[in-house]
């Protein structure tokens, strides 16, 4: 029987060149995207935008092993059972026959694989301008009998040149009946270097052995040291116009979910604050003109939405 060993990089320096995301947005996991497998009749996976499963790989690997082409998916699309939006991410254990059994594996940075060692890493990750305090998810997981799922977070410097984990933190859970913010720590090792990247791996099993343990993963967040709360990656299209404003300025989103618009003077001094859910109109002709800036957070008070406004009388 082959075995594949699971090495999540959490915890030692990759030293390789990452690529980070700069794909569309997707903290929600509202955007999905159909691949193809080429060794098989033709054969769709869907997989978040934005986020990088196992599953392609799993499907090659067991190709590789054995020539004999499969389909097997381990993360899923979920429009019934989600926190917010349209969607969440659901992830379930792989059984090959002949192999090891696999858990399911999503993350938003690249998923990579070492033939000579058998050995499943990940690299890059969602670029970040400041520290990051701890990274949360909304998680709902029914685990089978004593399994027990992951969610491993490590921040990265790549001045050097290759991946440099500089902080990390890790959840361990077991039963998680309903949608809920699981909030992970991150402990620096190195004080000096600026994080770059973030990178989030979750897993729905821990097991050696089949299992039926399911793992929800919905709108991804992290907060910085200065206590700023930012999703992941927005996956909610927000327009603001006409820019510049003169005296209507049109706020749009696109979701259904309670919103927060604010603005700021550049001094930081918040001017206007209003709760809206698809749209709202801010009346801006008693502003002085001039560069302002504004945020839109969710129902969390996380960001997401920060841009600038020309008041222009």
């Amino acid at each position: 029987m082959k075995k594949l060993v699971l090495f999540i990089c959490a915890t030692t320096l990759i030293a390789t060149n990452s690529k980070s995301q700069n794909a569309p947005n997707n903290n929600g996991f509202e955007t999905w995207q159909v691949k193809t497998l080429t060794f098989t009749p033709p054969t769709p996976i869907e997989i978040p935008t934005s986020w990088s499963t196992i599953d392609s790989l799993l499907n090659s690997l067991y190709y590789y092993y054995t020539q004999m082409p499969i389909s097997q998916q381990t993360v899923f699309k979920s429009t019934t059972v989600k926190n917010s939006g349209n969607s969440s991410a659901k992830l379930i254990m792989s059984s090959m026959p002949g192999f090891n059994p696999l858990p399911g594996f999503l993350t938003n940075g690249n998923t990579m694989f070492d033939p000579n060692h058998n050995v499943l890493y990940f690299i890059g990750g969602t670029p970040v301008s400041q520290r990051i305090n701890k990274a949360s998810a909304y998680i709902k997981y029914d685990p089978d009998i004593a399994d027990t799922a992951v969610l491993s977070v490590v921040i990265i410097n790549t001045t050097t040149g290759v991946d440099s984990i500089i902080g990390s933190g890790e959840v361990h859970l077991g039963t998680v009946p309903t949608f809920t913010k699981i909030d992970v720590p991150i402990t620096y090792t190195n004080s000096t270097l600026p994080a770059n990247l973030i990178r989030y791996v979750f897993a729905n099993s821990i097991s050696s052995i089949p299992a039926t343990s399911t793992m929800y993963v919905d709108d991804v967040t992290y907060t910085t040291t200065t206590g700023i709360t930012e999703s992941l990656m927005n996956d909610i299209e927000i327009t603001a116009y006409p820019n510049p404003v003169k005296d209507i300025l049109v706020i749009n989103a696109f979701s259904e979910d309670e919103l927060v618009f604010e603005l700021y003077t550049m001094d930081g001094k918040i001017i206007q604050t209003r709760t809206f859910s698809k749209a709202t109109q801010i009346n801006v002709a008693d502003f002085a003109s001039g560069l302002y800036l504004y945020t839109v957070k969710n129902k969390d008070q996380a960001i997401i939405k920060k841009a600038t406004i020309n008041i222009a009388h």
